[in-house]
């Protein structure tokens, strides 16, 4: 479902922004690259 889809989303957005604030220390990604991760997210997602 559309509800389902979505919570699954944000779960992945909020794991993916915990990845990247745990890697800013040592790597700071450009500012198209969290676009990138929601894209590759998404992909994952519909697999």
């Amino acid at each position: 479902s559309i509800r389902a889809e979505s919570i699954a989303a944000s779960r992945v957005e909020h794991a993916l922004s915990e990845v990247a604030s745990s890697m800013n220390s040592s790597y700071v990604p450009r500012h198209g690259s969290q676009q990138i991760w929601m894209l590759q997210a998404q992909i994952w997602l519909h697999l």
